[in-house]
């Protein structure tokens, strides 16, 4: 059994792009996290910086790596400054 960080923002793996968006570019993110903790929902937590909302994205079981899920999403943003996390429910 392989050990994998659950998300990592410099790995291709979990993060489509690497760099800075363009307004409006697509960005997949995914987490993973083993099969057999029974996670019910997964979700991206999207602070916009200059206005502080807070949004929170359901993410989608994609597929299986070893005794792992994916969880992901995609979204665009708009031109700003974003800050997220991850949260998920047992």
């Amino acid at each position: 059994m392989n050990y994998y960080y659950p998300f990592d923002s410099r790995n291709q793996l979990y993060k489509s792009k690497l760099s800075a968006l363009a307004e409006g570019e697509p960005l997949r993110l995914r987490l993973l996290l083993p099969d057999n903790i029974g996670i019910g929902r997964a979700y991206l937590l999207l602070r916009n910086d200059t206005t502080g909302n807070l949004d929170k994205i359901s993410m989608k079981r994609g597929e299986k790596k070893e005794d792992y899920d994916f969880w992901e999403c995609e979204i665009s943003l708009k031109e700003d400054i974003y800050w997220y996390s991850f949260k998920y429910n047992t």
